[in-house]
């Protein structure tokens, strides 16, 4: 996003009384996409040592905040983070001189450290527990966390990872820090067993999804690639246009239609009767939709206490899963974005939460 385009849009949402909070996207410092390295705070020839020992990290916060946070009026300030394939010694020091650096600072809102990791960290019990080892006395409010899957899968059909995404938000939580999860799809509805405080998704692909392939070169916003795609958040699985088209002469349409307890007409006109593919659908019509649903159901997983909510969000994926998969029988396929292939996966995933994890959420799920 450009400045100018920043601008506009964060008057906007503060004039519509909305939060704001910037990610500097520091994952890649060698990166050469031209969008991001055009911002002020990002170093000019960034080399690890220099950078992290010299002016140019107390440059790029300074920035950061008066160029960025402060002028937007920001809620948070995202402290930037590199990708990390490994907790290893570096990760530590660079990180550590990073928190000492904003620590200093006169920043008056809340502090949220960035973890970035890839799938490797991610799954390892040892590298999830380092993690939490050495964070535990940063000085900062939350934490701001993005995880890489080996495969970039939109929805992951891998029980290990997101057993260990979720173990990793736990471990956060209990360490008193408010935890936010970026690049975040529907799958990432289940972190509310963690008591997660907030997903952020968005609305291509690739801000629902955390790949390091943005970061490296200018991409084209997928113009080649645009295809409209209807959510159904009962089968919490998306849908192109002309598989509507597939589920009115299946006799199914008005299944797959979002149930009116979700209240979004952004996209009623898909079931108006006519042909889906003849109404014309915008693609903006169709991302309201999506996150006014998913914002929903965030809000419907956080139930009153810690055993409704692993309830709610066993039948919320068992339905969802078991829609899916009879829309495939008429002949309506999800492709990638299809929940019954990671079903069993996000099922699996809170089960073993439940057994490692809930007895200490059942006691303490109103002060997480």
């Amino acid at each position: 996003m450009t400045v100018d385009q920043m601008d506009k849009f964060c008057r906007e949402i503060k004039s519509i009384g909305g939060k704001i909070a910037l990610d500097p996207q520091f994952y890649q410092p060698y990166s050469d996409h031209e969008k991001l390295i055009n911002h002020s705070f990002w170093p000019n020839d960034f080399e690890t040592g220099s950078f992290f020992s010299g002016s140019a990290i107390n440059d790029m916060v300074d920035i950061l905040w008066n160029e960025y946070n402060s002028k937007y009026q920001a809620d948070t300030f995202f402290i930037p983070g590199r990708y990390s394939g490994a907790i290893d010694d570096d990760w530590k020091k660079y990180n550590d001189q990073m928190i000492d650096v904003v620590t200093k600072k006169s920043i008056g809102i809340p502090r949220y450290a960035s973890l970035a990791l890839s799938s490797e960290v991610v799954i390892s019990e040892d590298q999830v527990h380092d993690i939490l080892d050495h964070v535990e006395d940063w000085p900062v409010d939350g934490f701001y966390l993005v995880a890489r899957h080996s495969k970039d899968d939109y929805l992951v059909p891998d029980a290990s990872w997101l057993a260990g995404l979720i173990d990793l938000c736990a471990g956060l939580k209990l360490l008193g820090k408010k935890v936010i999860v970026g690049y975040s799809s529907q799958q990432m509805v289940y972190l509310a067993l963690a008591k997660v405080d907030a997903i952020a998704s968005g609305t291509w692909v690739n801000v629902r999804t955390f790949s390091l392939d943005k970061f490296e070169a200018a991409e084209d916003d997928q113009q080649s690639r645009r295809t409209t795609w209807y959510y159904c958040p009962q089968s919490l699985s998306e849908y192109q246009i002309t598989f509507l088209d597939i589920a009115k002469r299946a006799g199914v349409l008005n299944d797959i239609k979002t149930d009116d307890s979700f209240r979004s007409e952004y996209v009623n006109v898909l079931f108006s009767g006519a042909q889906p593919t003849t109404v014309g659908i915008s693609e903006r019509e169709a991302f309201r939709h999506y996150l006014h649903c998913l914002k929903m159901q965030t809000g419907y997983a956080s139930q009153a206490s810690y055993e409704d909510t692993y309830k709610y969000l066993n039948m919320l994926f068992n339905t969802a899963g078991q829609l899916a998969n009879y829309f495939k029988t008429k002949g309506v396929r999800a492709k990638y974005r299809d929940f019954s292939e990671v079903m069993d996966d996000t099922i699996a995933a809170i089960d073993l939460f439940n057994t490692t994890r809930g007895m200490i959420y059942k006691h303490r799920w109103n002060s997480i």
